[in-house]
């Protein structure tokens, strides 16, 4: 069962021991998660509007805009961004944090393969997945030890490092269009902020983590969606 003061304790010292692995019921505790993240994206809404009321103007959401142009075409929409962007990002920023040759190949190619796949095309970034795969695996598999060590003596740091990382990706979600409108990045993000610690708790604590990771973040993204199909 999901508690608050455990993810609290996470976050001043983040660690993972699979034999504390707490059982849970993958739904239920999916449910808890993803009503307490509800809760931080509702006080986000609700500072957004009491800063774009009393002070400046928030900037533009693109991917309201990315939603409206899609909205036609219902299945691809949804398969797109409520199911499969969910899972390349569970898999990208959370499978990684336990290391395992297979975990940290398939991530880091993933997150390759998008990297080649935004500056080129969608066939360069295909071919290049399995390549990407084995390169990765050799390496993992080769240096095994040493990275084992590395991830259990820095474990907090990329915590904090996938966590950031995961909140600061969606500031490309934004058009700003007033140079003042970057002060208040923290609060355009702190849904994703929060969300990333959040389901990194989950990945670590959980023994099915990361099938609880990839559930909460396909509800919260079926349910944001939902009302523009």
């Amino acid at each position: 069962m999901f508690k608050l003061s455990e993810f609290l304790h996470f976050l001043q010292c983040p660690d993972y021991n699979p034999l504390k692995h707490e059982k849970t019921t993958i739904f239920t505790t999916s449910i808890r998660v993803y009503l307490l993240l509800l809760m931080v994206i509702i006080l986000a809404n609700v500072i957004k509007t009491f800063i774009s009321k009393l002070f400046f103007t928030v900037p533009i959401n693109e991917v309201t805009i990315f939603f409206e142009s899609l909205k036609d075409h219902h299945w691809q929409f949804f398969i797109l961004v409520a199911i499969l962007a969910p899972i390349i990002e569970e898999v990208i920023f959370r499978l990684c944090l336990v290391f395992n040759p297979t975990y940290f190949a398939i991530s880091f190619s993933m997150l390759i393969t998008l990297i080649i796949y935004n500056l080129t095309s969608f066939m360069p970034a295909i071919i290049s997945l399995l390549p990407l795969f084995f390169i990765f695996y050799y390496i993992a598999a080769h240096y095994k030890i040493l990275m084992h060590h590395f991830w259990n003596k820095y474990l907090g740091y990329l915590v904090y490092f996938s966590s950031l990382s995961f909140g600061l990706l969606h500031v490309g979600n934004y058009q700003f269009v007033e140079a003042y409108q970057y002060f208040i990045i923290p609060v355009l993000i702190f849904p994703q902020l929060a969300m990333g610690f959040l389901l990194s708790f989950v990945r670590l604590h959980y023994k099915n983590g990361i099938l609880i990771c990839i559930l909460v973040h396909i509800f919260m993204n079926a349910i944001t969606v939902s009302h523009f199909i």
